[in-house]
C-alpha cells in the first residue's frame, strides 16, 4: 500500500472512530445539547473543508498521472486495473490523457 494510500486508510478509521463516538455521546444536559449542537456545526465545515481539500488532492494526482509517459505495455496494464476496480473508459481516457489518436482501449467504440 502506498504512503498516500495508507494515510487515507487512516483518515477513513479516524471518521469510523468518530461516528461511534457521536453515537456514544451522551446527551442528557442542556450543556450536552450545545456541545453536540456545536460538534454537528463544526463537523459541517469540515466537510466542506473536507471535500474541497480531496478534490484538489485528486486532482493533483491525475495531474502527475497525465505527466509520466507510459509505454504501452504498462498503459494497458494500468487501463486493465484501472477497469477492475470500476472505472469507465471515459474515466479512464480523461484520468490518462490519452490522444484520439491513440489506439483504443478494448472495448470502446470509436
Amino acid at each position: 500500500m502506498s504512503p498516500v494510500s495508507a494515510q487515507f486508510q487512516q483518515l477513513k478509521d479516524l471518521l469510523a472512530q468518530l461516528e461511534e463516538s457521536a453515537i456514544e455521546h451522551a446527551v442528557d444536559s442542556p450543556e450536552a445539547v450545545l456541545e453536540a449542537l456545536e460538534l454537528a456545526g463544526l463537523i459541517e465545515i469540515y466537510e466542506n473543508e473536507a471535500t474541497s481539500l480531496l478534490l484538489q488532492t485528486s486532482a493533483n494526482l491525475i495531474e502527475r498521472v497525465k505527466d509520466h509517459e507510459l509505454g504501452n505495455a504498462d498503459l494497458q496494464q494500468v487501463i486493465d486495473k484501472l477497469r477492475e476496480v470500476g472505472y469507465t473508459d471515459v474515466e479512464i481516457k480523461i484520468a490518462l490523457a490519452l490522444e484520439q489518436s491513440d489506439p483504443e482501449p478494448e472495448g470502446d467504440s470509436p
